[in-house]
């Protein structure tokens, strides 16, 4: 099993084999004060290898840490992926699409934060910065 790709947004869900986005790219929370709560949605296609048995749970790990290495809240969270009935077409990605939302991060510390992500042996991270208001516009301005 490997990471395709991930992608932050503020909101995201799969549909019909289809990943509906809201807000993504998301690389900055822009907040006015700390603590901040902000829903994180978390989107991404796994890729299955030839040999994995999608029918049984997968443990996947999910982490936020803040700018102090510590993790703001860390979630171990039974899988069940499921291929698609069909035989991917030729040039078709048999890739699975997840969407995970957290619907409160608590933010409590400016700076760079990460969401590590690991489902049995697959790791990957994704990071992204929190910035004041006030520093968010002059850094606008520059």
């Amino acid at each position: 099993m490997r990471f395709e790709f991930v992608l932050l947004a503020d909101a995201a869900q799969v549909v019909d084999r289809k990943l509906y986005v809201h807000g993504g790219g998301l690389t900055r929370l822009t907040v006015p004060s700390l603590p901040w709560m902000q829903p994180l949605a978390i989107c991404m296609r796994l890729e299955p290898d030839d040999y994995d048995d999608l029918s049984h749970e997968w443990q996947f790990q999910l982490a936020v840490v803040g700018p102090d290495e510590n993790p703001i809240i860390e979630h171990r969270i039974p899988l069940a992926l499921h291929r698609p009935n069909t035989e991917p077409a030729e040039g078709e990605h048999r890739g699975v699409l997840v969407a995970l939302t957290i619907s409160g991060l608590v933010v409590h510390a400016y700076g760079p934060h990460r969401v590590r992500l690991a489902i049995e042996g697959a790791v990957t991270e994704e990071t992204f910065a929190v910035l004041a208001a006030e520093q968010a516009l002059r850094s606008a301005a520059c």
